[in-house]
């Protein structure tokens, strides 16, 4: 059985060439270290929801007008993401399994296709992915 009393943790040192800066970012102060195309992904991402906190472009759309949807009644949480969205037409959805992600990004689809709105849904991984294709007329969907 695991103890904390028992786990002794072990330092590993890599010696990791870093003579091909196109592929790894390492930041010497920090050490952290992250597959470069990820870390500039993510600081896009950051630099987008800094913008959009800054500068929100708010959108005159009657998101309550969402929260029932296909005989699913969104909770107060679920209606708040669509609320943040337009008010600063941006927003991320994060969750762990059951929380409740799908159905409110149906609501947000349905929001912005009944509003003629381009958008672009991303997620990590390969089964997120085929989840996004379920709540949107997008046919072809891509992992980041």
């Amino acid at each position: 059985a695991y103890s904390n009393k028992t786990f002794i943790p072990n330092t590993i040192t890599l010696n990791i060439p870093m003579e091909d800066d196109s592929v790894f970012y390492y930041d010497e102060e920090t050490k952290d270290l992250a597959i470069l195309n990820t870390y500039l992904g993510e600081c896009q991402i950051a630099s987008l929801s800094v913008d959009k906190n800054e500068e929100p472009h708010i959108l005159d759309i009657d998101w309550k007008s969402y929260k029932d949807l296909d005989d699913f009644h969104l909770t107060d949480e679920q209606l708040g993401a669509l609320e943040n969205f337009c008010n600063y037409d941006f927003t991320i959805l994060c969750g762990k399994s059951g929380s409740g992600k799908t159905s409110t990004m149906k609501a947000l689809v349905k929001l912005m296709e009944d509003n003629d709105m381009s958008y672009s849904l991303l997620s990590p991984t390969g089964s997120a992915s085929l989840r996004l294709k379920e709540c949107s007329s997008i046919i072809d969907t891509d992992r980041i």
